[in-house]
């Protein structure tokens, strides 16, 4: 069977789960029919995840920021006070990468440090957490089929470090650069 230019098989519906099931009737329905409401409070197009079973379709900021809003989701409800460090959006670490030092105004980094962003964040300040971890974009400057390289980081701000989940090394360069310039806004 083809819908919307993805091919399902038989047998992902006889040998999948419930929730498989369901996605597989959800997707054969009419695509207006389709739309759904994120976590996040954005209505996503019919294809939003569907998309990403084609060959060559790579994951985007908006895709991160609702997988890492579905953790944090489940972290708060099965532990709501012992969340160590905060598991933050694409958008808190674009914050602290363009934020110069000596500025200002912080603008939504602001919103980060109060506890109002991310959304379902837990409303803690940032300062009360250990550290957070988030997905941080990396300019692709070695593959010219991507543009954007991702990778996840943890800040410790207690052990001030910056650990880096990588599983590109073709891209370790490109990374580190990213990387000293975020140590140096996030130490200001």
């Amino acid at each position: 069977m083809v819908y919307d230019n993805v091919v399902r098989v038989e047998s992902f519906i006889e040998t999948s789960t419930r929730k498989a099931s369901a996605l597989f009737k959800f997707m054969q329905k009419p695509k207006q029919e389709r739309l759904w409401m994120s976590g996040l409070e954005y209505l996503r197009n019919p294809q939003f995840w569907e998309d990403l079973l084609q060959e060559g379709v790579w994951l985007n900021d908006q895709h991160i920021d609702e997988a890492m809003y579905d953790i944090r989701k489940r972290v708060l409800q099965t532990e709501p006070n012992s969340s160590k460090y905060l598991l933050c959006d694409v958008q808190c670490c674009e914050c602290f990468k363009w934020w110069k030092l000596g500025q200002k105004d912080l603008g939504l980094l602001g919103q980060y440090m109060s506890g109002e962003l991310p959304i379902d964040g837990g409303k803690r300040k940032l300062d009360q957490y250990k550290g957070f971890i988030s997905v941080l974009n990396i300019p692709s400057l070695v593959d010219p089929y991507v543009s954007v390289h991702w990778v996840t980081i943890r800040v410790d701000y207690r052990n001030t470090s910056i650990q880096v989940y990588d599983c590109n090394p073709r891209m370790k360069e490109a990374t580190l650069k990213v990387i000293h310039h975020l140590c140096r806004s996030i130490d200001g």
